[in-house]
């Protein structure tokens, strides 16, 4: 029976492991199941939250929609303006050139001669 000893030897390390494995795979059950209870006490109120971040973002959305509507809106008006003090600025242009050619013909010949004051030294 000289093979006998080393037969009975890997039988305990066989029993030994499967023990070890047991234990280890009851531990890890027990810690699963204690995580899942957490798991589901934590459910209920993260589904309220997660309503209420949907509810939010929906607020969120309808005022970025309502933002840029406005901004649209701001943009169309100020294009408007610009395009209105243009017209303004071109036809003020237009009277200052007028102006200035109905007066160049009204005072001469545009040199600016004018009576000249004579200074009496004395």
């Amino acid at each position: 029976m000289p093979d006998a000893f080393p037969l009975l030897m890997c039988l305990g390390v066989i029993s030994a492991c499967a023990l070890a494995m047991t234990a280890t795979m009851v531990w890890t059950a027990r810690d699963m199941r204690r995580a899942l209870r957490r798991v589901n006490a934590i459910l209920p109120s993260a589904e309220q939250a997660l309503r209420d971040v949907h509810r939010a973002l929906h607020h969120v959305r309808r005022l970025l929609t309502r933002a840029d509507q406005a901004s649209r809106r701001v943009e169309i008006i100020v294009h408007q303006a610009c395009d209105t003090a243009e017209d303004v600025v071109e036809r003020v242009s237009a009277l200052k050139q007028q102006a200035q050619h109905s007066l160049g013909k009204w005072l001469g010949n545009g040199a600016g001669a004018g009576p000249r004051r004579h200074h009496r030294k004395g």
